[in-house]
């Protein structure tokens, strides 16, 4: 089953902060500066006990920062 999420459809003025939230579910917290371009899917499917995801999105940047990274429960060190 594939897993699909799309900020494509979403009113601008809301896009980056759904697509931020996206991205922190999905991957790690990322902080994306206001005015970046936004646009783009996440696709996940279970291939066994391996997830594959495919992100298609627009170029830009983002900052994973120290400050995110503490919030970030699923992040343990070992």
């Amino acid at each position: 089953m594939s897993v699909v999420f799309s900020v494509r459809s979403v009113p601008g003025s809301v896009r980056l902060e759904h697509w931020q939230e996206e991205v922190f579910r999905t991957f790690v917290p990322l902080r994306i500066p206001e005015g970046e371009p936004v646009s783009g899917t996440i696709s996940t499917d279970l291939l066994g006990p391996l997830q594959a995801t495919t992100v298609d999105c627009d170029r830009g940047q983002g900052d994973h920062t120290l400050r995110l990274i503490a919030r970030d429960s699923s992040t343990s060190c070992m």
